[in-house]
């Protein structure tokens, strides 16, 4: 959002990458982009590469909006300014116990455990669980 500093820019983007990692590839796919991830997940789970967080977030970004996803890797939310306003801590998500967070505290992606869950969501940059936080 306007007035962000860039590492919250680019935890807010990664979360987007994150939950939206099967659809982007497949878009990069039929661009024959898929490299500009895979130098994203080295940037950002592996640490390797000559390109930072940022400089890789921003080479998907750009592939995506030339292919015509308007919001690119940042996210809808991002673009126009706004993000989800509901506090951590209120409504149904209040009740649970257990909430999974960003194994590599690379993004602020949050989801909170639900009655018969059966495992922990995955983390689809980095291909792993999740970790759990209680209460």
């Amino acid at each position: 959002m306007p007035g962000e500093d860039a590492t919250t820019q680019v935890e807010r983007g990664l979360t987007y990458v994150c939950e939206n990692f099967d659809a982007l590839r497949a878009i990069l796919a039929e661009a024959g982009q898929t490299a500009a991830l895979d130098r994203l997940r080295a940037a950002v789970v592996d640490r390797t590469g000559t390109e930072s967080s940022r400089e890789a977030l921003d080479a998907v970004d750009e592939i995506l909006r030339r292919n015509e996803v308007a919001h690119g890797a940042y996210g809808q939310a991002f673009r126009s300014g706004t993000w989800p306003t509901t506090l951590a801590g209120t409504g149904e998500a209040a009740k649970a116990e257990v909430a999974f967070l960003c194994p590599l505290r690379a993004c602020r992606r949050l989801e909170w455990a639900e009655r018969g869950m059966r495992e922990a969501p995955t983390c689809k940059v980095a291909d792993v669980t999740l970790r759990s936080v209680k209460r």
